[in-house]
């Protein structure tokens, strides 16, 4: 259904159909914490992700796989904060028992998922930031720029970078509100995100001023990770090793692991900046 010409519409009608809870099973346990319509906010979010790529990139559409896992982490965006528990094992999020167990996708699925479900809340922190400034870009601190370089490294190694940041500007709806679990936990996860949409609450996917409020978050993520010069920051190699970091400050264990993240989050601040200046500047920082 999500490789087709038409997903909006195929999840539209397996929830008119009454078929949603069917399709995308969760376990026995957990139906009455989720009610009988939980289809109904995760459809809504699934064609707002559509409506959003459609518009930001129009010119230049995802590929065919960002644009699967985007719809896909969309549509159990309202699932992300509810696990399941069994037998005294760690507790697994339900996002990747209705992946893996209801609809049998891939276990690099459920992974993907439950990686943009974790970066999008951070991703509209950034966005808020961001949009906060005065400046514009050349007025952000190094603090946000590894904020965001940080984020894009962890969905850049797998190629969720474009669905993370169609994903961040949805927790903005009421319909993201979580699900499944405790009515103050919910609440208490979706204040920060609701409170910067345009009416708050009431921000509804079919009020145009939240669509362009969501459009230009994309937009403003995508064009700081340009303005920062962070795009493909994913591949880079630290500018200093861990075998460079030993000799220059004689570290050992755990402490050389420390100081090459040091070493990253610099070259997420000064991307242009070369191993001498970044050596320089561990020095200093070690030498306090």
């Amino acid at each position: 259904m999500f490789k087709g010409p038409d997903p909006t519409r195929a999840i539209r009608d397996i929830h008119r159909l009454q078929l949603f809870p069917v399709v995308f099973s969760a376990p026995e346990t957990l139906q009455k914490a989720l009610g009988e319509d939980y289809g109904a906010p995760c459809s809504a979010l699934l064609a707002e992700a559509a409506a959003l790529m459609d518009a930001w990139r129009a010119e230049e559409p995802m590929v065919p796989e960002e644009r699967r896992l985007a719809l896909l982490s969309a549509l159990l965006l309202p699932l992300r904060a509810a696990e399941i528990s069994k037998d005294g094992k760690q507790p697994t999020p339900l996002t990747s028992y209705v992946v893996l167990d209801a609809i049998k996708w891939k276990r690099k699925d459920a992974e993907a998922v439950v990686a943009l479900h974790a970066a999008a809340p951070e991703l509209l922190r950034i966005s808020h930031t961001l949009q906060d400034l005065s400046g514009g870009f050349g007025g952000a601190d190094e603090d946000v720029k590894v904020r965001l370089g940080r984020v894009l490294r962890r969905l850049g190694k797998s190629g969720l970078v474009n669905p993370g940041i169609v994903l961040a500007p949805l927790l903005t709806l009421p319909e993201a509100t979580p699900l499944g679990v405790d009515p103050a936990v919910a609440r208490a996860q979706s204040a920060n995100a609701t409170s910067a949409s345009p009416g708050g609450l009431g921000a509804s996917s079919s009020l145009p001023e939240g669509r362009a409020y969501r459009l230009e978050t994309c937009r403003v993520l995508n064009g700081a990770m340009e303005a920062f010069g962070l795009s493909k920051c994913w591949d880079w190699k630290p500018l200093l090793s861990g075998k460079d970091v030993m000799k220059l400050l004689g570290l050992k264990g755990k402490e050389v692991g420390e100081a090459v993240e040091h070493v990253t989050d610099w070259q997420l601040a000064h991307p242009l900046g070369t191993a001498a200046e970044c050596q320089d500047w561990l020095e200093a920082k070690y030498s306090k």
